[in-house]
């Protein structure tokens, strides 16, 4: 048995993926009553559903939408005590901030991710929004060259288990970037 914010997560991942970004956003949304109707506000299932639906309005480029989206998840968030629905959504949060121009909002809110999902354990998602806040942290101070390059490596070998040929290929870049802030080229 699925629920139906776990399939709605992934095929909406799927959509995004594919390049299919309307589509990604109507399975979302509409998972996303389905939760409603549920009486599920508030809960991990709800926060990441809504989370993720911000990640495909982030992509569509409707950043007024996703910011408005964020204020009013976060809010939710912490309003109840759902850790991975927080991380969700100060993750996806950190992306729309960063792509405001507000590079230290982006950073304090993928550090506030990274808080609620370290408490739970190594996950696949876990090295990846440590690559984010090691990306993010580039962005804002490249004096934090080496505190990111750091972050990275800490992210690698989890990576390797747990990542996509993608997330190692984006960890590269953000550690070259970082190596090149370092005078390291």
């Amino acid at each position: 048995h699925l629920s139906v914010a776990t399939v709605s997560i992934s095929l909406c991942g799927y959509y995004c993926d594919a390049g299919d970004l309307h589509a990604a956003v109507r399975v979302a949304e509409a998972g996303l009553r389905a939760v409603t109707d549920q009486r599920l506000i508030g809960t991990d299932e709800h926060l990441r559903l809504a989370a993720t639906l911000m990640s495909a309005y982030y992509e569509l480029g409707d950043l007024l939408h996703c910011a408005a989206w964020a204020e009013q998840l976060m809010s939710i968030a912490q309003d109840n005590d759902s850790r991975a629905g927080q991380a969700a959504v100060y993750w996806n949060a950190a992306y729309v901030a960063e792509a405001q121009g507000q590079a230290i909002q982006a950073v304090r809110l993928c550090d506030r991710a990274l808080a609620l999902m370290t408490e739970q354990g190594t996950v696949r998602d876990l090295p990846r929004l440590r690559m984010n806040a090691a990306w993010f942290m580039l962005r804002a101070d490249p004096g934090r060259a080496q505190e990111a390059a750091n972050i990275l490596d800490q992210s690698l070998s989890d990576l390797q288990d747990l990542g996509s040929p993608v997330d190692l290929a984006i960890w590269e870049s953000t550690r070259s970037l970082a190596d090149l802030l370092l005078n390291r080229p």
